[in-house]
């Protein structure tokens, strides 16, 4: 069961919240507890980009730069 609620605009919630439910999301489990760091890169490597994408335009607009070469190259 999520702690967020999935209707919920990814753009629109909170620093706080996130890390909050991460926290709530790990804490009973045999695996160590969520940290910014090693953890957030592990799981960025094994997420979907076109999931990400398709919920927020932040991260289609980053995306899209990357794909074409970075920054001036569009």
């Amino acid at each position: 069961m999520s702690a967020l609620r999935p209707t919920q605009n990814v753009e629109q919630i909170s620093k706080a919240d996130v890390l909050r439910c991460l926290a709530d999301a790990t804490r009973h489990t045999t695996k160590e507890a969520y940290d910014k760091g090693p953890n957030s890169f592990r799981i960025l490597g094994e997420i979907n980009p076109s999931v990400v994408e398709s919920a927020a335009r932040s991260a289609k607009l980053l995306l899209d730069v990357l794909r074409a070469g970075g920054p001036g190259r569009e």
